[in-house]
């Protein structure tokens, strides 16, 4: 089940690493890049496999990399990036209300609300 302020980051291990460390920099919001007031930044992962990742922007966009760290503390070449648009709280709550996909249903525009939903705000946990 999809959240949106969580995101859940999975990656395949390396055999040499012993830990990970995951960035995270969004765009308008507290994970913005640090000379902007915000905490974008290199944060340990959780587990040698996976990190989560919460109080997210409904609505806003995040960039990822994952990098592994080998028992001598090098770090590898950081991953690709990862971009991705958290769902908007609108469309959790019409999911949430009605069971459809809108994002699937409508995907010419899925991040417009229709009018009826276009009141929900988009607030951390959607609250």
């Amino acid at each position: 089940m999809f959240h949106p302020s969580r995101a859940m980051l999975v990656w395949y291990e390396h055999r040499k690493a012993v830990r990970y460390e995951v960035y995270i920099r969004g765009f308008g919001d507290a994970w913005a890049p640090a000379k902007k007031g915000g905490k974008a930044g290199w944060y340990p992962a959780e587990a040698i496999h996976s990190h989560r990742v919460f109080d997210l922007m409904p609505g806003n966009k995040y960039n990822f990399r994952i990098r592994a760290i080998n028992a001598e503390g090098v770090a590898s070449n950081n991953s690709e990036i990862f971009r991705v648009r958290m769902l908007p709280c609108w469309l959790y709550a019409r999911y949430h209300a009605t069971g459809e996909y809108w994002t699937e249903i409508n995907s010419d525009d899925p991040y417009t609300p229709p009018p009826e939903w276009a009141h929900v705000k988009n607030t951390i946990n959607c609250e």
